[in-house]
């Protein structure tokens, strides 16, 4: 698991075994301030966004919570409430103000694709579970 604080850019990764126990793993330097939302899809693989700036950036977190980054995501649309990863590597972007909505995938390396644009959502979803 990853934890991150948008305001300082600090960063931590944890493990927690089948058992329900919780290990710290350690600390990760370098996020960038400002990430929205950040979400996992694919077993391992991040996706962070920023909903002001538009930016984004992939990851990855291996079986032992050990971070790597895989690269910087130029030019995402502006102002999605929602983004869900799923765990085949499904990512869906979503406006609650517009009903907007747009797909994605991320591989099992951390590489994103775009798909598409999803039209026809009803406005005002609050909550969106990926799975």
């Amino acid at each position: 698991m990853l934890f991150y604080n948008a305001s300082t850019g600090a960063g931590a990764t944890a493990r927690i075994d089948n058992a329900g126990n919780y290990a710290f793993v350690g600390s990760v330097p370098g996020f960038a301030r400002g990430w929205t939302h950040i979400v996992s899809a694919n077993d391992g693989s991040l996706l962070f966004y920023n909903a002001g700036s538009g930016e984004g950036a992939t990851a990855r977190l291996d079986g032992a919570a050990n971070y790597t980054f895989v690269s910087s995501i130029p030019g995402f649309a502006r102002g999605w409430t929602r983004v869900v990863g799923a765990s085949n590597g499904g990512v869906l972007f979503y406006n609650a103000s517009t009903g907007a909505g747009a797909t994605a995938r991320i591989d099992n390396a951390g590489n994103y694709t775009f798909v598409g644009s999803v039209p026809g959502f009803a406005k005002g979803w609050t909550h969106i579970a990926g799975l």
